[in-house]
């Protein structure tokens, strides 16, 4: 009998899975075919990509380090492990391909390379939220193609594995705030994989912290700290709702993620640096003039945009790649930006003067109305609804509160614009001379006031489209800040241009209907073509009887009525169907238009360079030179190649350190100048690579 009813159950339960799968496929069946096609389109890119770097070889020096920490985690040590805290998660994911013996290059680039489908499906998922599906799908294609990724993509850096997660803990957080709270169990933990991915995911932190304060209009709340009473209860509701629960388990299962991830680095001796590099990022370190990426320029990153975004040459500065030549596509992209964010604020102002005139009208209405009714109080309506539940029940005597009711909704935002104007002026003011972290705090708080004064006017979007202005410039002043600059840096912010360029695209459609520029548009509007055409037919028409014109005649009038009710019926349709049309035809054809810029990057990155393939080439001399070299001491130039490509225990060297090569008892050295050096003969040249042998 127990096994009859177990069995029906696990039929009730199969069918009820089976119905919700076939509920959900339907609703969401247009939205999975354009994941479909995103994953199989990056993944092309990402195969394209894997082929072009393996036969280039690695060109960024920090990727040794990672295939290093990934033959530790596999357990073949060849060296030091104290670099063991770089991206344990992307070296963590490596060392499970080289567990199957697979142990090479290209393990890493497939693992980085994955990342990128990830990366498109979350920036499509991340625009669906706001966007209709075929905007999100323009945004998205156009975030596949950027320069910037392609050039950095499939090749072992980590940019984009960072650049992938950071994308869905945004996600799952404006789920969290704006839908199910149960998405921060999954959001915070995300959030320490990936600051483990790569530490710059941090930044991501302040950007939780603003969304949530959004959410509760900080600067509003504030006011509850003035009764204590009313405050007592906020804080107990807040601590007693369920969404408050949600959040202090995903603090507690990220907090159990990050302790994991610290023991592990200490099990296998990792001196976990990162904790001093946050250190100096708080104190405001600029970085080292010696380093190759050292770039004063504040601008750099801005000037650079165009290229990043599409650039028609890649070329080669020893081995750091260059983007250069800027295409009309960048150009485009970026006036469709500006455009957009021009008409946003326009249409901001218009609705703010129109709030401002209906303030001052109903306030006056107000004061007429006090003075009929002989009320001695003044009571202003500002005509806007800013009321809030809380904040209604505050303790009228207190004199702050006092203070702020005598002044209406529009002064208020007045001088809350003036606190916007010197925060702005504080924060340009001390930039570059004390701390990036300093700089974004004052930004944020910026942020906060600014999204308190245009919350009143129900902006649609408002929250989310600060979110993701908050997200391009914490990144912008932290990279800006120090003077070590590299344009991969930039790709964390990519999936914020992609989502304005396609909500700027969405904007100006609707706004040119609004305009009705569609309407008066002959090629578009085919049922003003039909009339012309039934126009000029019927005076053209010499056969046609009077008759037939005067019945004609009164069968319009008899119609006339009918048309009058349905004119604006067709007027709305007509509207409708031309802004369907816009929007399908203009995102359809720009994702084409991209598609092929993508392949088209690809095709721009060299296959060749000498300085990146020359030490591959002296490894495998010396490899077969003395099949033995893994017993004897090696010093060489640059320490990170050569361990990799030779398997082997390499100890870097300096010119200085030339004469201790006796007393270590070195038996080769790789350098990359020619020295006569005493016991040691030159046994080989490679370009502007010399190997010396000790006598």
């Amino acid at each position: 009998m127990l096994k009859e009813q177990s069995s029906n159950n696990n039929w009730l339960f199969k069918n009820m899975w089976k119905k919700e799968m076939k509920s959900f496929i339907g609703k969401n069946r247009i939205d999975l075919i354009f994941i479909f096609l995103i994953a199989i389109f990056s993944l092309v890119i990402v195969y394209l990509l894997i082929n072009v770097n393996n036969q280039l070889g690695i060109y960024c020096s920090d990727v040794f380090i990672y295939l290093l920490n990934s033959l530790n985690f596999a357990g073949y040590s060849i060296g030091s492990k104290t670099t063991m805290y770089l991206s344990p998660v992307v070296c963590f994911l490596t060392s499970l391909i080289f567990r199957f013996g697979f142990i090479d290059q290209v393990a890493i680039f497939v693992v980085t390379g994955l990342f990128y489908p990830i990366a498109s499906i979350g920036v499509y998922l991340l625009s669906r939220l706001h966007l209709n599906k075929i905007m999100s799908l323009f945004g998205t294609f156009l975030f596949i193609s950027f320069s910037l990724n392609i050039l950095w993509l499939a090749n072992g850096s980590i940019d984009i594995p960072a650049m992938a997660i950071s994308i869905w803990i945004i996600y799952f957080l404006v789920l969290a705030v704006d839908e199910d709270s149960k998405y921060f169990m999954i959001a915070f933990p995300l959030f320490i994989i990936g600051f483990f991915t790569r530490y710059t995911v941090g930044f991501i932190a302040p950007l939780m912290i603003l969304y949530i304060l959004l959410k509760v209009d900080f600067f509003d709340k504030i006011k509850l700290i003035f009764d204590k009473n009313l405050f007592s209860k906020y804080i107990k509701n807040l601590i007693t709702s369920k969404s408050f629960k949600h959040f202090i388990f995903g603090v507690v299962i990220a907090t159990g993620i990050l302790i994991v991830f610290l023991s592990v680095m200490l099990m296998l001796g990792s001196d976990l640096s990162f904790i001093t590099q946050t250190q100096d990022v708080i104190s405001g370190n600029k970085g080292s003039s010696i380093d190759l990426g050292f770039k004063p320029d504040p601008l750099f990153y801005l000037t650079n945009l165009l290229n990043f975004i599409s650039s028609n040459k890649i070329s080669f500065d020893g081995s750091i790649p260059i983007l250069q030549n800027s295409s009309i596509l960048s150009y485009f992209i970026l006036g469709l930006i500006i455009l957009g964010f021009l008409f946003y604020i326009f249409k901001m102002f218009i609705k703010f003067k129109k709030n401002k005139k209906l303030s001052n009208r109903n306030e006056k209405k107000n004061i007429a109305g006090e003075i009929d009714s002989g009320k001695g109080e003044k009571n202003v309506n500002v005509g806007i609804d800013e009321s809030n539940e809380n904040l209604l029940e505050i303790n009228k005597s207190n004199q702050y509160l006092q203070k702020c009711e005598n002044f209406n909704l529009m002064e208020r935002s007045y001088i809350k614009i003036i606190g916007v104007a010197m925060l702005s002026i504080l924060l340009i003011a001390t930039y570059k001379e004390i701390s990036s972290v300093i700089s974004e705090f004052l930004f944020l708080i910026n942020i906060l006031l600014i999204y308190n004064i245009l919350s009143k006017y129900s902006i649609k979007n408002l929250n989310f489209n600060l979110l993701m202005f908050s997200w391009f410039m914490i990144y912008l002043i932290f990279f800006s800040f120090s003077n070590v600059k590299v344009d991969r840096y930039f790709i964390t912010v990519l999936p914020v241009i992609a989502y304005f360029a396609s909500y700027s695209l969405n904007f100006l459609i609707r706004e040119i209907n609004t305009l009705n520029f569609v309407k008066n548009n002959l090629f578009l509007n085919l049922n003003n073509l039909f009339k012309l055409f039934k126009q000029s037919k019927q005076i053209n028409d010499d056969t046609q009887t009077n008759d037939k014109l005067i019945a004609n005649e009164k069968i319009e009038q008899n119609t006339q009525v009918n048309e009058k009710t349905t004119d604006s019926q067709h007027e709305n349709i007509n509207k409708n169907s031309q802004i369907a049309v816009l929007s399908i035809m203009i995102p359809v054809l720009l994702i084409i238009i991209f598609v092929m810029a993508s392949f088209a990057h690809v095709e721009t990155i060299p296959t060749k360079n000498s300085a990146i393939q020359t030490p591959i080439k002296v490894s495998k001399w010396l490899m077969n030179y003395d099949p033995d070299y893994d017993s004897k001491v090696i010093w060489a130039y640059n320490l990170r190649p050569y361990s990799w490509y030779l398997k082997a225990k390499v100890i870097g060297v300096y010119e200085k350190d030339l004469h201790k090569l006796n007393k270590h008892n070195v038996t080769y050295l790789i350098f990359n100048k020619y020295y006569l050096i005493e016991n040691y003969t030159l046994i080989k040249r490679f370009e502007n690579i010399y190997i010396y042998k000790k006598n």
